[in-house]
């Protein structure tokens, strides 16, 4: 009991424990890794792992700059590239993954004109001068971004106090300084940027940052920033800005309900994009939902598209192209949950696609609350069955409650892209689990040492190692049940031992001990005590036996049967013949670890204990080896008895039928049966006070050694009583006065 409310005390503890870090109060780094490890593993399991035709990357690759030249590119190589993708191949928007900061300089006009002053050929620099505007490839960008009216510019965002140098100019933000977002989001906050340069921000559809600062503490990029702050405005990213102007609509902002902007929380939980729910963090973070490992997305070369070579030309047609690079040297990698070096154009895509399809995963404030409750109810719920089931069942019930979460976890993962935490409610299952079988292993293997050291001298190795196996259900202490004790005691032992030296004494003790021993053991017998020549066995405990009566007359028979066999090497010895009474009895007894502050040992007492002592005193009176009582006869019928005496034992007010076995009764000859059947109605005739008739059977010849000083004692009881006839209410019992 103390070690199931120390378990169940210690599992709340945990349990309590592990609440406190799921509210923050406590921190352990290696849970947050693990939840890490947790979500990773859930988003490569769900992974469609299938292209979707809406997006194509259009890749720099190192067949593009091979073919077209080496990075960066000219102006108007890009505004080819555009031209192309737009009119072509009818891509519906063209986003950018990269920045013009800087004006592209044409640097061969420069050249002519160093040229041309150094040789003082003033006029042809004044014509140069006249067509320099109709060759800035700038403006043959910008004019085909104007054109075109399908492009999402990108640009990257400082995030570093020291960064506060800005180039270029921002498109038109999201959400102005008038709705006040700022105060309701946690948003990441800009301290500069990196533009794209007027004339080209003027002309475009839309543009988005492609800077992500938000990394987790392992270094994988879980969430990109759908949002930054910059200046009190909300500026979107670029796979938002890509999705708006692929949709038509900008997104509106979603706050919790009762929410104000004058509180200090984080109110903005989603953007609301045609219907379309986007979930976001308080820092208007939203978690990637990644579809593949890099190449879910298809992937087309960029000078493909220059050059018109594309194996399949409707490709494009309607989707939403993504302009990026995986050339060596320029390729943007990230470490992500499906891959350790993942593109970070396809990080854009992923994002794409989980808009459109509302299937960006959410993990709301409210989430901590179902945390908590999962960590509660499994941590209690265990805590308060472990310690009361076997380990199997423990085994099983652990399993099942951690399928439990992992069915919640998955249900609320597919059906309602709800990230719940599945660390800590894993980590209070498994800790629960594991303290208890640690605990249950040391005390278990003390409990078997302890078996060992305490039954090792009492049963059979075989015996002991089957309680070991279960050592609780073992008890030591005290308890009452039915039990079958035996006794038995060497004949004349005083007269034998005072004609032997002490050495011989012990050799033939032992020698005459260990087969009587191992009766015992052969019959799932406990040994008792040796006292002197007498050895004391009870069946029944600590093993429980159904058979215990059986088994005991079956030990008593087989140790008079090897006590013959003994005879020939003690007369090979020079030893006298011994003789052994056997005294057999079956009733409640109290058994358990008993003795002194000193001593104790595990042993059984009481009223049928004694029972059995004085019926193995009797076999001397009655002539026979083995006395076992009537309560043993009835609890063990499948042996064939010759009924004795009807005794009352000094001490006891009521009589006791006692017999001797013979064998099993389908052993036992025709000619004893009748033997037996003539003894019966002997017995009857005795007690019936028709003591003529029983002497004339007693008198008889049995032609059975063993039953003569039974038939001589019966023949002296029946003289008397036909002498003296006994007082009125005989009832044929023999009561002894003393103790045998």
């Amino acid at each position: 009991m103390f070690k199931k409310s120390l378990l169940t005390i210690s599992g709340l503890l945990l349990t309590m424990t592990f609440a406190l870090v799921t509210t923050g109060y406590l921190q352990f780094s290696f849970l947050q890794l693990l939840e890490y490890a947790s979500y990773d593993t859930r988003v490569r399991l769900t992974a469609s792992g299938i292209e979707d035709p809406r997006v194509v990357i259009v890749d720099i690759d190192e067949q593009s700059l091979v073919a077209e030249g080496r990075w960066p590119w000219r102006r108007d190589k890009i505004a080819k590239l555009i031209d192309e993708l737009v009119n072509t191949y009818q891509a519906e928007v063209v986003a950018l993954d990269m920045v013009f900061a800087e004006k592209d300089r044409n640097f061969s006009i420069d050249q002519l004109i160093e040229l041309a002053t150094v040789a003082g050929e003033n006029n042809f620099i004044e014509n140069v001068r006249l067509y320099e505007p109709y060759l800035d490839r700038d403006v043959i960008f910008a004019k085909r971004i104007l054109q075109s009216g399908r492009v999402v510019l990108g640009y990257y965002f400082h995030h570093q106090t020291e960064d506060v140098l800005s180039t270029g100019v921002l498109p038109e933000p999201l959400f102005g300084n008038e709705t006040k977002l700022n105060r309701t989001t946690y948003a990441v906050q800009a301290t500069g940027f990196a533009g794209n340069i007027e004339i080209l921000q003027r002309d475009a559809l839309g543009a988005g940052f492609f800077s992500n600062p938000v990394v987790d503490d392992d270094g994988v990029y879980r969430r990109v920033p759908l949002l930054v702050e910059y200046n009190g405005a909300m500026y979107s990213s670029l796979a938002l800005a890509a999705v708006q102007s692929y949709i038509g609509i900008d997104a509106e902002p979603l706050l919790a309900p009762g929410a104000s902007n004058e509180s200090d929380y984080p109110a903005l939980e989603a953007l609301d994009l045609a219907g379309i729910n986007i979930p976001l963090d308080a820092n208007a973070t939203a978690l990637v939902p990644y579809q593949g490992p890099e190449g879910t997305f298809a992937y087309v070369s960029a000078t493909d598209v220059l050059n018109r070579n594309l194996s399949d030309p409707d490709q494009l047609a309607g989707t939403i192209v993504l302009v990026g690079t995986t050339a060596a040297g320029l390729v943007d990698l990230r470490p992500t949950p499906v891959q350790n070096v993942y593109p970070g154009v396809e990080i854009h895509a992923n994002l794409i696609v989980g808009m459109m399809d509302g299937i960006i995963k959410q993990r709301p404030a409210y989430t901590v609350a179902v945390e908590l409750l999962l960590v509660c109810v499994a941590g209690i719920f265990l805590s308060l069955v472990l310690p009361l089931v076997k380990p199997f069942f423990g085994a099983g019930l652990t399993i099942t409650a951690i399928g439990t979460v992992a069915g919640i976890n998955l249900f609320a993962w597919n059906t309602y892209h709800h990230v719940l935490p599945f660390a800590a409610p894993l980590s209070v299952i498994v800790s629960i689990y594991a303290m208890n079988t640690i605990y249950g292993f040391f005390f278990e293997a003390r409990s078997r040492s302890q078996l060992g050291r305490l039954f090792g001298q009492y049963i059979p190795p075989e015996l002991v190692d089957k309680m070991s196996a279960d050592p609780g259900r073992y008890t030591l202490e005290g308890e009452k049940r039915e039990l079958t004790v035996l006794f038995s005691d060497v004949r004349n032992f005083t007269t034998i031992s005072e004609s032997m030296e002490p050495r011989e004494l012990t050799r033939m003790m032992n020698k005459f001990l260990t087969p009587l021993t191992r009766a015992v053991h052969e019959h799932r017998g406990t040994i008792d005590k040796y006292m002197g020549d007498a050895l004391m066995a009870f069946w029944g405990a600590p093993l429980p036996n159904a058979n215990h009566a059986r088994d005991a007359v079956a030990t008593a028979l087989e140790m008079i049967r090897r006590i013959e066999e003994l005879q020939g090497s003690f007369r090979a010895e020079g030893w006298q013949e011994i003789r052994v009474g056997i005294g057999v009895n079956t009733g409640d007894m109290s058994v358990g670890n008993m003795g002194s502050e000193f001593r104790v040992a595990y042993t059984v007492m009481g009223d049928a204990v004694n029972l059995g002592s004085r019926i193995e005193g009797l076999t001397k009176r009655y002539g026979v080896s083995i006395i076992v009582s009537e309560y043993t006869v009835r609890a063990a019928p499948e042996y064939c008895y010759a009924e004795l005496d009807l005794v009352k034992v000094k001490g006891k007010s009521l009589p006791v039928a006692i017999y001797t076995p013979i064998a099993l009764a389908e052993e036992v000859s025709p000619e004893m049966l009748m033997f037996l059947d003539r003894h019966a109605e002997a017995l009857r005739d005795y007690r019936q006070q028709n003591f003529e008739q029983c002497l004339k059977t007693f008198s008889e010849p049995t032609g059975k050694d063993e039953f003569n000083v039974l038939y001589r004692l019966y023949q002296e009881r029946a003289n008397v009583f036909i002498d003296t006839p006994p007082t009125e209410g005989w009832d044929g019992v023999f009561s002894l006065t003393e103790k045998n």
